[in-house]
């Protein structure tokens, strides 16, 4: 029975971890898209030259930029996850 057990857990584990890998790969992989209002936690802002840029945490450090403080672009893929090396 408790071998049964610990062979469930361990598979669940592995499932577990096989998802959230997935799950950052579609991440990495979405495009980029423009929104009017920026729903950001602890934002950053800061221009350099004509662009302004916003830096938020959420699933990692995400980085979104604009021209006019208007329209933004969410870039794809964070500028750091948490866990990387």
């Amino acid at each position: 029975m408790k071998k049964a057990i610990l062979f469930t857990m361990a598979i669940l584990a592995i499932i577990s971890k096989a998802s959230a890998q997935e799950s950052r790969r579609q991440w990495h992989q979405r495009e980029a898209f423009q929104t009017e209002t920026p729903m950001v936690h602890d934002p950053v802002i800061a221009k350099e030259g004509d662009t302004y840029y916003i830096y938020a945490t959420g699933m990692g450090i995400q980085q979104m930029t604009s021209k006019d403080r208007k329209t933004w672009t969410v870039l794809p893929q964070p500028v750091m996850m948490d866990g990387q090396s």
